[in-house]
């Protein structure tokens, strides 16, 4: 963008006049005794009076760096939508987690009840497998949840550039403490 920017200062400037100093000093002597004293020094102006393209080379030159602030002002408005998805989605799957807590203790303890009814007798092999089934399919449904929140907040870090080695390795101390 600062290049663009430099490019059309550049362009506006080119209608102003240029002045350049020269020098020029030559040794030519007819005897080695004495030393030449040919020298030419000077400025030199130019100016362009009628520069047909001076316009179109200016209106050329902003409109690429319009073009550039442009799409500099469409990536930050993406990042910034993506930043705010991000964070929505890591509130969602947070908001979730205790319930899925909840229904993981609860079916852990149903599954626990269910047993101790079965070796006394009173629930059948089947309702102890079904018991079961919802356990662990409630365990493995918490799991998911833990997974999509560790993911969200990851996601989150890297749009908000703050994913670094330290970062990551937070990230696997709450999964390993997690498991």
């Amino acid at each position: 963008m600062q290049a663009q920017k430099t490019e059309t200062f550049r362009e506006k400037m080119s209608a102003l006049p240029k002045v350049e100093a020269f020098a020029d000093f030559t040794e030519d002597t007819h005897d080695m005794k004495t030393g030449g004293e040919n020298y030419l020094m000077g400025f030199r102006g130019r100016m362009e009076l009628l520069d047909a393209g001076y316009w179109a080379r200016r209106k050329k030159a902003s409109a690429a760096y319009e073009a550039v602030q442009a799409e500099y002002q469409g990536f930050k408005d993406q990042i910034s939508n993506d930043v705010s998805q991000a964070v929505n989605g890591l509130e969602a799957v947070s908001s979730s987690l205790p319930i899925a807590e909840e229904s993981f203790t609860d079916a852990q303890e149903a599954e626990k009840q269910t047993e101790a009814l079965y070796r006394e007798g009173r629930k059948s092999i089947m309702d102890l497998l079904e018991i079961r089934r919802a356990f662990l399919n409630t365990a493995f449904k918490r799991n998911e949840l833990l997974f999509k929140a560790q993911m969200a907040y990851a996601n989150l870090l890297f749009l908000s550039g703050k994913l670094d080695a330290s970062a990551m390795n937070e990230i696997a101390r709450q999964i390993d403490g997690a498991g």
